[in-house]
């Protein structure tokens, strides 16, 4: 058993050195109150050709003083899910959600050294809504260790009432052949919800930042050269965690409450048969 342990141990250690890793993490604060609320994390460091568990962290609650509140992130490669809401008098919460994964790309299939521009598209779709004092606040952030920072934000003052987002953002990675690219994707939702000064009841509001369905991978979409030339259908993206970059990421299994239609579905369909088969003989 010791010598499992120790190969184990060096395994994840080596993930972790390697930049491949599933984060996620909630946490709730009381504002009137500093250092009173509460958080939870998972950070996942995973293999090549990883299968395993998504990185989740959830975190809900009510207060004496009538405050709720509800955070939920969800990461795996390919998909990030992340919401925050809350309601109360004012004053009394501030949500956070964070959701990420980092990877190891390595770009092939072309000459030793070639430099070129690969560019990806995610799929971000979600609700947000605030009254009364409750604001929301939302990033996705791509890194890469070859360029600079791609990102798409916003933020509502208090009272922003809905609005609904549905966008395919474009990143771009910078690649050479045959070279490690390491990158870095996460999602962040926040809401808050103000009181007065000093932090005193008040101004009551509610907010939520819901991305709890999609920040989906987009797969690959054009990769060009330095030299002009497109080398979409040539290049081979490969991911350290197993992931396929080059496709879209898949939208999930069923939700339990679809097993469960289904399962009726199919039971409906057996009924059916067995009844023609009596109506036959």
């Amino acid at each position: 058993m010791t010598g499992a342990l120790a190969v184990a141990a060096a395994m994840l250690a080596g993930a972790a050195h390697a930049n491949i890793d599933l984060f996620a993490a909630t946490e709730h604060s009381d504002n009137r109150v500093p250092g009173q609320g509460e958080n939870s994390t998972q950070q996942l460091f995973v293999g090549h050709g990883y299968t395993g568990p998504n990185a989740v962290a959830a975190i809900d609650g009510t207060s004496p003083n009538g405050a709720t509140w509800n955070d939920m992130a969800n990461a795996s490669f390919g998909t990030l899910r992340f919401s925050t809401s809350a309601g109360g008098p004012g004053g009394s919460t501030a949500e956070t959600a964070t959701a990420s994964f980092e990877d190891e790309l390595l770009f092939n299939n072309l000459p030793a050294g070639t430099a070129g521009v690969a560019t990806f598209h995610l799929h971000l779709t979600g609700e947000l809504y605030s009254e009364g004092s409750g604001a929301w606040d939302y990033l996705v952030r791509l890194e890469s260790n070859r360029g600079a920072t791609q990102s798409v934000s916003g933020a509502s003052a208090a009272g922003g009432g809905l609005v609904d987002i549905d966008q395919m953002l474009t990143f771009t990675i910078a690649f050479v052949s045959g070279q490690t690219t390491n990158i870095r994707l996460l999602g962040h939702s926040g809401v808050n919800i103000f009181g007065q000064p000093g932090g005193t009841f008040g101004h009551p509001g509610s907010a939520y930042a819901d991305f709890s369905h999609t920040a989906l991978w987009g797969g690959l979409t054009s990769a060009v050269t330095t030299g002009g030339v497109d080398v979409t259908h040539d290049l081979q993206v490969t991911g350290n965690s197993g992931f396929n970059y080059e496709a879209a990421a898949p939208t999930g299994v069923p939700e339990p409450v679809s097993w469960a239609l289904m399962l009726v579905g199919f039971g409906g369909v057996g009924v059916g048969l067995r009844r023609r088969r009596r109506a036959v003989a």
